[in-house]
């Protein structure tokens, strides 16, 4: 189960887990940062739908008409340590960040479902 939207703000890596984790949305907690797998599971290369990003309108192309606004972290530790891993739907874009770099990054949050 996803939220429909992301935060729709820059979080770092910890802001985003805190986030997730304290979100209450439609009756439901246990919400979490996905994994990288996760992410790219719902990335869909047929689905084309505009998006206010902080730099502009861009296409995203992400399952379930979901409202994104940015780069999305995962808990999926990087390659480096103090690293994680990112997608971007505006294209198949894996990524890696430094946790505590925040500019254009988003929290979307998903749960088990019926948990």
């Amino acid at each position: 189960m996803w939220t429909r939207m992301d935060n729709g703000s820059d979080v770092d890596w910890n802001q985003a887990t805190t986030y997730c984790s304290n979100l209450q949305l439609a009756g439901y907690n246990g919400w979490r940062l996905p994994t990288i797998d996760e992410l790219q599971a719902i990335y869909d290369p047929r689905v084309r739908a505009q998006t206010a990003f902080d730099f502009g309108v861009v296409s995203v192309q992400v399952k379930g008409k979901l409202k994104l606004t940015g780069w999305d972290w995962s808990s999926t530790q990087g390659d480096k340590p103090e690293w994680s891993q990112t997608f971007g739907f505006s294209g198949e874009n894996r990524g890696a960040f430094p946790l505590r770099f925040n500019y254009n990054m988003r929290a979307l949050c998903v749960r088990r479902s019926g948990a």
